[in-house]
C-alpha cells in the first residue's frame, strides 16, 4: 500500500481536500476488520489498471479547445455499467479488487495521477484537477452500481454498501462545496478543455449531464445518511468513533465546515449563490435533529442557516441581542439589584426568540434549546403556590449551613444528569463533561430568567398571601436576600426542567419544540 502522506502532497492542491475526505470519517475504523491493509493493495491496483484505463479512456484529457466532441450519455452510461459487470465475475482476485475500491477509494486518485492526464504546463492545473475528479466519479458511480444491485440481506456486498455509498457521495459532491468560491478550479471559466463557458462540472456523464450530476449527487447524500442514521446496524459503522461519524455527519451537511455554512445542492451554476432548497433544507433538520443536538452540540446551529439570510446578518444579529439581553438581565438582578429592568431585559430576550422563530425557522430557533425554559416553567408552580419559602431563604454561605448546599446541590444533580444523557447518546467522557457543562450553563440562564420573571411578575398577582408581607415587597428590599432568592429558585426550575425530560417520548433534552413528525419510520 502506498504512503498515503506522501501521494497526496503529490496530487494537486485543489484535490488534496478530496483525498482527505475519501480517507477520513469511518473508513480507517472500516480498514480494521479488512486483511488488505496487512497484504498491501499495491499488486491489486495493478489488476486493476487495464479496467480502469478503459472505462477513464472516455473522460475527455486534452487541453485547449476540444477538437473531438465529448462523449454522450449513452456511451458512458456503457462503459460504467460493463466496469461495474466486471465485478459480477467469481472469484476470490476481484472480489479483493472489489474491496480495495471501496476500502481504499482515496487511491483512485493516485491511480489516475499515475496514468496522467496529458497536461504539461501549469497553466492546465486546473484542467488536469478536473480529469482526475471525473474519473473518480465514474468509478464510485461503477462500484455503486454493483454493489447496489447486487447486494442481498446477509452476503458481503450487504456489509460493503454503506461505504460504497459513502464515496460515491463524498466524490460527486466536491465541486458543490466551493460554490461562489470564484477561486476554485471547479467554478466555470472562459477557457476551458470543456469549451468557451462550460462548467467544469457539465459533463461528468457524458455531454451535457450537470443536472444528472446534480440528481444523482442529492440521491447519494440520501442513501449514505440513511446508514449514518442507522449506523449502529452496520458492522462497518457500529464500531466507528463518535469523532469519525460527527465528521461524516459534517459532510453531509456543510460545504468545508460548520464555518463555511450547509452544503446547498442545487442545480444553479456553482459560481451563483442559491438558496437551499426544500431538500437541503430537510438534511440539514434531520442531522441538526438527530444527531447534533442529542449529542449537546447545539452551538453549531447558527452555521447551518440558510446562507442567503446570513448575508444580511441578520440572524447573526438577532442571535446577539438575545445573548446580550439574557445576560444583560442577568446582571441587573445579581449585581445592579435593579429587579424590574432585569425582568424587562429578560422579557424582551424571550419576545426576540419568538419573533426570531417566526422571521428565520426551525433550525435558528433549535439554537436555543427552548424546552429548558419550558419545562423549568413548571418548577414555578410550587414557588408561586407556597407564599412564604422565600421567607426562609437566609443563606450564610457557610458549608455548615445545610441550607446554603441546596442551589449547590440542584445544580450538582443537574449537571450530573445531563453528563449521563451525554455518555449515553456515545459522547466520550471529556466531550461528556464540556458539553453538558455548556447545556448546563445555557439551562441555567434560561432558568434565572423564567424565576425572574416569574417571582417578580407572576407570583406577586398569583401568590397567595398569608401575612402583611408578599413576595412584591422582596424586591424593593436592599442587601443579598433578593438575590439569594432568585439563586435558590433558579437551582429548583433547572432541576425541575433538567428531571422533567424522563416525560418525554424518547427525545434528548435538547430537543426542538416540535412533536409531529410527516415521516416514516426509517
Amino acid at each position: 500500500m502506498t504512503d498515503d502522506t506522501e501521494r497526496s502532497t503529490s496530487l494537486p492542491a485543489a484535490l488534496r481536500p478530496l483525498y482527505a475526505r475519501l480517507r477520513g470519517g469511518v473508513l480507517p475504523s472500516a480498514q480494521q476488520l479488512s486483511t488488505l491493509a496487512l497484504q498491501g493493495t499495491g499488486p491489486i491496483w495493478k489488476d486493476l489498471r487495464p479496467h480502469l484505463e478503459r472505462l477513464w479512456a472516455l473522460v475527455p484529457a486534452g487541453s485547449g479547445p476540444r477538437s473531438v466532441p465529448l462523449p454522450g450519455n449513452d456511451l458512458l452510461e456503457e462503459a460504467i455499467n460493463h466496469f461495474s459487470a466486471y465485478f459480477a465475475t467469481p472469484g476470490e482476485r476481484v472480489r479483493r479488487q472489489l474491496r480495495t475500491l471501496l476500502l481504499y477509494p482515496h487511491e483512485l486518485l493516485d491511480q489516475s495521477l499515475d496514468t496522467g492526464t496529458g497536461h504539461t504546463s501549469r497553466a492546465a492545473d486546473s484542467e488536469e484537477v478536473r480529469v482526475h475528479w471525473m474519473r473518480t466519479c465514474v468509478t464510485v458511480e461503477a462500484v455503486w452500481r454493483h454493489v447496489d444491485s447486487g447486494a442481498d440481506r446477509y452476503g458481503e456486498l450487504a456489509r460493503l454498501r454503506p461505504l460504497a455509498a459513502r464515496n460515491r457521495f463524498l466524490a460527486l459532491a466536491e465541486p458543490m462545496r466551493y460554490r461562489a468560491v470564484l477561486d476554485s478550479p471547479w467554478i466555470p471559466s472562459r477557457s476551458s478543455v470543456f469549451g468557451a463557458t462550460d462548467s467544469p462540472t457539465q459533463h461528468v456523464f457524458g455531454a451535457d449531464t450537470y443536472l444528472l450530476l446534480v440528481d444523482r449527487v442529492r440521491t447519494a447524500r440520501r442513501d449514505w445518511y440513511a446508514y449514518l442514521n442507522t449506523y449502529q446496524s452496520h458492522p462497518l459503522l457500529a464500531q466507528a468513533e463518535l469523532h469519525q461519524l460527527e465528521g461524516e455527519l459534517r459532510e453531509i451537511c456543510t460545504a468545508r465546515g460548520y464555518s463555511t455554512g450547509p452544503l446547498i445542492l442545487s442545480s444553479y451554476s456553482l459560481d451563483k449563490i442559491a438558496p437551499p432548497d426544500g431538500e437541503d433544507e430537510d438534511m440539514v433538520w434531520e442531522v441538526l435533529h438527530n444527531h447534533l443536538l442529542p449529542r449537546f452540540r447545539f452551538l453549531e446551529t447558527i452555521s447551518l442557516i440558510d446562507p442567503t439570510k446570513v448575508v444580511f446578518a441578520f440572524p447573526l444579529l438577532v442571535s446577539a441581542l438575545v445573548c446580550g439581553f439574557g445576560l444583560a438581565a442577568a446582571g441587573m438582578a445579581l449585581f445592579c439589584h435593579s429587579y424590574t429592568t432585569a425582568a424587562v431585559l429578560a422579557a424582551a430576550c424571550y419576545a426576540l426568540i419568538g419573533l426570531g422563530a417566526v422571521r428565520f425557522g426551525r433550525v435558528w430557533t433549535a439554537l436555543w434549546l427552548l424546552r429548558l425554559p419550558a419545562a423549568a416553567t413548571l418548577g414555578l408552580v410550587p414557588l408561586v403556590a407556597f407564599p412564604d419559602w422565600w421567607q426562609r431563604i437566609q443563606f450564610n454561605w457557610s458549608i455548615t449551613d445545610v441550607t446554603s448546599l441546596a442551589p449547590l446541590l440542584l445544580l450538582g444533580v443537574s449537571y450530573g444528569y445531563l453528563v449521563i444523557e451525554a455518555r449515553n447518546h456515545g459522547v466520550g467522557p471529556a466531550q461528556a463533561l464540556s458539553r453538558a457543562a455548556t447545556v448546563a450553563a445555557v439551562g441555567a440562564l434560561h432558568a434565572f430568567l423564567v424565576s425572574l420573571l416569574g417571582l417578580t411578575i407572576i407570583a406577586p398577582v398569583f401568590g397567595e398571601q398569608t401575612s402583611d408581607t408578599n413576595i412584591a415587597s422582596l424586591w424593593t428590599t436592599s442587601g443579598s436576600a433578593p438575590v439569594v432568592v432568585l439563586v435558590t429558585a433558579a437551582a429548583w426550575c433547572l432541576a425541575i426542567g433538567v428531571f422533567s425530560q424522563i416525560l418525554w417520548d424518547e427525545r434528548p433534552i435538547t430537543a426542538p419544540l416540535a412533536h409531529t413528525h410527516w415521516r416514516d419510520k426509517q
